[in-house]
């Protein structure tokens, strides 16, 4: 269409372009194709091309009948060489091609230069059945593979098998072997209760029920700036650990806001590790018991392993674990909500002591549900039901009716 593009004229690669151009030239690959009829009876052709640098939008307006054919016998898969002009269109919101000049190149296509006999297999392939990931059809890739003498072709797209179908037929009609796979998404059923299972009586452990508070969230580049516990036995109080930690920086408004905790409340502290040791010596054969135990357990031992001290090896009881297996009935699992719920005193909340303290006491009224409702006697017990289905009833969620 238009005028003749000679061999020789340069070409411009996608990624170059980017700003308004008077005349351009581009070439690229037709991977989208919509021909419109306008208000005025003539026909747009609007083309989406890449050079696997960058795509661009082509525009091109019929001025006849002869181009209305052209615009047909275009095809989505060949190859075209455009001159013209570069704008921004109001429309689409982009820089689009305004073609003056179009002509269909050959391209030389891809090749697989391996010796007969020592081809490759592909052994992971996404087709567009996995969202999101990939544009052609399993059967495109196939059909490529049989072409380059391909003996296999493995399938793995990930979460389904929709495109097994497809893909055996493509097999068959290429004479290539289809080899079905799948990248599956794994879903923990359950979070545990109890870690470091162990077979400790449950009614005559001694439990230390610790707390930290810390500058921020993360285990790997915060730090602890309080460790406290309270020693237990039987649902008494039979000792307390609560120490200040000094970061070495000042602590920001959000930690001072969340915590309580000053900058004045840990300068001079004891230093981190030795923190660290006072409470290991402190916890040396009793449960742990943490609200939310992933986060201080985390804590816990990345900062033993950062003074090269073994992580704790003590059973571990999570009361926010415990407390969604016993009241699955309850839409909230906080500690101030669950001791509000129990009537157990929570002097300041995010103060490591304080939480401590009330989290022993609610430990021990849920110990005792669990061995007297549950039958759970021993510290390994309380995974019993981890990974069990919860009822949707229980879940608050509704079941559809036929």
């Amino acid at each position: 269409m238009g005028r003749n593009i000679p061999a020789d004229e340069p070409v411009t690669p996608m990624i170059n372009i980017i700003e308004e151009e008077r005349r351009v030239t581009i070439q690229g690959y037709v991977f989208d194709k919509e021909v419109r009829e306008l208000r005025s009876k003539r026909k747009i052709l609007i083309l989406k091309i890449t050079d696997y640098t960058s795509s661009f939008s082509v525009k091109k307006f019929s001025n006849n009948e002869k181009d209305e054919q052209v615009f047909d016998a275009i095809a989505k898969g060949s190859w075209v060489k455009v001159r013209g002009s570069v704008q921004e269109d109001t429309f689409m919101r982009d820089l689009v091609m305004n073609a003056q000049d179009l002509l269909e190149v050959k391209h030389e296509v891809r090749k697989d230069y391996a010796p007969e006999g020592e081809k490759r297999v592909e052994l992971h392939l996404h087709s567009n059945m996995s969202t999101m990931d990939a544009t052609n059809n399993v059967a495109d890739f196939v059909a490529q593979a049989g072409k380059w003498g391909h003996k296999a072709i493995a399938i793995t797209d990930h979460g389904g098998a929709q495109g097994f179908p497809d893909a055996h037929h493509a097999g068959e009609k290429a004479g290539v072997k289809i080899l079905y796979g799948v990248e599956a998404n794994i879903v923990d059923d359950g979070v545990a209760v109890a870690y470091n299972p162990q077979p400790v009586p449950l009614t005559d452990a001694t439990y230390i029920v610790f707390d930290v508070e810390t500058t921020g969230l993360s285990a790997v580049y915060d730090t602890i700036i309080e460790l406290a516990a309270v020693r237990m036995h039987k649902g008494n109080v039979e000792g307390s650990f609560d120490e200040f930690i000094d970061p070495g920086h000042p602590l920001s408004r959000t930690t001072v806001e969340l915590t309580g905790i000053t900058d004045e409340m840990v300068r001079g502290s004891k230093s981190e590790e030795e923190v660290l040791r006072l409470f290991r010596e402190f916890s040396e054969g009793a449960i742990l018991v943490a609200h939310n135990a992933s986060f201080d357990m985390g804590f816990l031992n990345t900062s033993y392993r950062k003074y090269g001290i073994p992580e704790a090896e003590n059973p571990v009881i999570d009361t926010l674990e415990l407390a969604r297996y016993l009241y699955p009935e309850f839409k909230r699992f906080g500690l101030g909500v669950l001791s509000k719920k129990f009537g157990v005193s929570l002097e300041q909340h995010h103060r490591a002591i304080y939480d401590a303290e009330a989290t022993g006491h609610l430990a021990w009224i849920f110990v005792k549900e669990a061995m007297e409702k549950h039958d759970m006697l021993l510290h390994e017990d309380l995974n019993r039901h981890v990974g069990v289905r919860t009822p949707i009833k229980q879940l608050g969620l509704s079941m559809p009716r036929s």
